[in-house]
């Protein structure tokens, strides 16, 4: 199935993943997309515990964490997080 995803402002977390249509088996989890991401890549994020603590995501403008299984056309936003001390 076909999904949507769009890296926005990541790149210190992520480096330059590409943001578009990417292809994944039916019951694909948002995690699972965002291994495919990083395996086109061709590299490994460094960044320790990247999907959790580095980034936040929406599904069809709606929350979603990488647990969240994926839908033909689902629309997914990666964005990182801001902290504040």
């Amino acid at each position: 199935m076909k999904v949507y995803i769009e890296f926005s402002h990541v790149e210190l977390i992520v480096g330059d993943l590409r943001s578009g249509e990417y292809e994944v088996p039916e019951g694909a989890t948002l995690d699972d997309l965002l291994n495919s991401a990083e395996k086109e890549s061709g590299r490994t994020i460094a960044v320790e515990n990247w999907k959790e603590d580095g980034l936040f995501y929406s599904c069809n403008k709606k929350y979603a964490d990488p647990r969240t299984v994926l839908h033909e056309g689902d629309k997914v936003k990666a964005m990182m997080k801001l902290l504040c001390g």
